[in-house]
């Protein structure tokens, strides 16, 4: 499998996003609103791309990460690359696991857990995505930020054998993404745009079999 590191927005894309951004303070403006930006449909359906594309960039890493076949460089590199998609280095990944029966939950910081995930004990370790990730509403706060829950859907196999077809160990694991968009005020010129960056927040397990 081939993997690569994203590049950032795209230059084109971000003259787009902050057209919108122009066009909604102006209609805030006029309404006479001097607390709340009206959020058109079109700048609504702009922040669940770009929050599905920074879950998408959260699988590619999880998946490069484990996969002891890829450069030790590129996937410590893919760490830092995924810790600067989360709001905070004190963020939380729960882990799950099944063992006799039983499904155990750890809590781990986000650098914890991509460096376990990177030194796991195994000959090979194969994680995917096995459906398409799910997004709740995008709802907005009292403090001005937006908030929503991703959904994805993460097939883990563990092979100390790396010539065994057969994994020693596989759960299918369903995990909620907390996603938080923040206003973020920056000076273009002679003008303050706000743009509203998505970052990720804890990540929960919903479910494991």
């Amino acid at each position: 499998m081939n993997y690569k590191l994203n590049n950032p927005l795209p230059k084109a894309l971000l003259i787009v996003f902050l057209a919108f951004l122009s066009f909604n303070s102006v209609k805030a403006q006029e309404s006479g609103s001097t607390d709340e930006v009206v959020i058109s449909e079109d700048l609504m359906n702009y922040f669940k791309k770009s929050v599905l594309k920074r879950v998408k960039r959260l699988e590619h890493y999880i998946s490069m990460i484990a996969d002891k076949e890829i450069e030790d460089k590129l996937r410590r590199d893919a760490i830092d690359q995924t810790i600067e998609l989360f709001e905070s280095n004190n963020n939380v990944v729960q882990v799950s696991y099944i063992r006799n029966g039983e499904t155990q939950v750890k809590d781990y910081p986000v650098r914890t857990y991509f460096d376990r995930l990177y030194a796991i004990k195994a000959e090979k370790v194969d994680i995917t995505f096995y459906e398409v990730t799910q997004l709740t509403d995008i709802r907005r706060g009292m403090d001005d930020k937006f908030y929503a829950t991703a959904f994805i859907f993460q097939d883990t196999k563990i092979y100390y054998d790396s010539e065994s077809d057969v994994p020693d160990y596989q759960d299918k694991t369903t995990k909620a993404i907390d996603v938080i968009i923040k206003p973020d005020t920056v000076t273009m010129g002679d003008k303050a745009v706000v743009l509203y960056p998505a970052k990720l927040g804890n990540i929960n397990v919903k479910e494991t079999r």
